[in-house]
């Protein structure tokens, strides 16, 4: 859920392999430096640009202590920021295994960038637990796909790796036909719905119904954004962005 909009691409592709575990071997990135790979807790205290500039970015499929990796990123984030509780953490870790363990990739994406050993952000499409429609009434759109896990680290915020991340699971899911692409997140992450709405999704739908935060009494509330294709490609956003 957690994106940045910074319209900056500084970051290069090293290597990309979004069809699932690796073979065995080496992995595609050098092992840890710590002269090129300064590790997450020194990276905290770096500006973006001073980020973007260590080493270039990896992008690649599942790898081991990626989903580990995935999990803290968001129970630290949206802990830090957002008041959101242990029941979110786990959550995300129970969805995020199951996902692992049932993803067809002829039809799901697992996809994360990585600076040596450090994840700087992920994204997931799902196509097969949220089964073919999406939501009820889509079954005339065809198979569909969601959004899900998407987050990249403070430290990387404004380097352009969300936009990547994004970009590459939009073109799997185009590949692949999905004529309805979709997602859930909640109001106040600004610079993620910039970017979503960039790249044509639009607010269809918004709730007061408060899931994530340890309260749970309406501090934010959820939003479901949709992005609609035909056989001509993605369609624009019906209406302008609003905030």
């Amino acid at each position: 859920m957690a994106g940045e909009g910074a319209d900056r691409d500084p970051l290069r592709l090293e290597a990309f392999r979004p069809d699932g575990p690796h073979p065995p071997g080496p992995l595609p990135w050098p092992v840890a430096d710590p002269a090129r790979d300064p590790g997450p807790a020194v990276l905290a205290g770096l500006t973006p640009s001073v980020v973007a500039g260590l080493t270039p970015a990896v992008f690649a499929g599942l790898t081991p202590g990626a989903i580990g990796e995935v999990v803290r990123l968001h129970g630290t984030y949206y802990s830090a920021h957002w008041g959101f509780g242990p029941n979110f953490e786990a959550d995300v870790a129970t969805g995020l295994g199951r996902f692992m363990r049932e993803m067809d990739p002829e039809r799901d994406l697992f996809l994360a960038a990585w600076r040596g050993s450090t994840l700087l952000g992920s994204v997931t499409l799902d196509a097969t637990i949220t089964g073919p429609q999406g939501a009820a009434g889509d079954a005339a759109l065809g198979p569909s796909a969601r959004v899900r896990w998407f987050i990249v680290a403070e430290a990387a915020h404004g380097t352009g790796v969300g936009r990547l991340l994004l970009r590459r699971a939009l073109e799997f899911a185009d590949a692949r036909h999905y004529r309805l692409v979709w997602l859930t997140t909640f109001a106040g992450l600004d610079a993620a719905r910039d970017l979503y709405e960039r790249h044509g999704f639009s607010l269809v739908a918004e709730t007061g119904e408060d899931t994530w935060t340890a309260s749970g009494q309406g501090s934010v509330g959820q939003q479901r954004f949709e992005r609609r294709s035909d056989d001509a490609g993605p369609r624009a956003p019906d209406r302008p962005p609003s905030r």
